[in-house]
């Protein structure tokens, strides 16, 4: 199947407890297929999130949940699935989460990143 709609995108993510990408989702699997983290490739200090992009697919808020290891997990939903472990500059280790959920349910405030 020769599906040009479809393609990989980079979302840019700040080192933050919380934050909110709007991703699209899939016809394969109905909602966003979420992919991989890793450091960040703009010069700062972020990280980087991979999903797959349908441009005939449905924009969804995705919560990403960034903890430090040794930090507490206050912020984390019980059902937030496991993404991935980023070993960042400076030997800072990142766990990241996510979530399809509506930041405002939360109480977080979404960033522009």
């Amino acid at each position: 199947m020769d599906d040009v709609s479809r393609c990989i995108y980079r979302y840019p993510l700040i080192i933050a407890d919380f934050q909110e990408v709007m991703v699209t989702t899939s016809w394969a699997y109905g909602e966003p297929e979420v992919l991989s983290v890793a450091k960040g490739r703009s010069g700062t200090s972020g990280l980087d999130l991979w999903a797959v992009h349908d441009d005939d697919g449905t924009e969804m808020a995705l919560g990403v949940y960034i903890l430090g290891t040794g930090n507490p997990m206050t912020c984390l939903p019980q059902d937030a699935r496991f993404l991935g472990t980023v070993v960042a500059s400076m030997g800072f280790v990142w766990h990241v989460y996510t979530k399809f959920t509506a930041a405002a349910e939360l109480g977080y405030v979404a960033s522009d990143g």
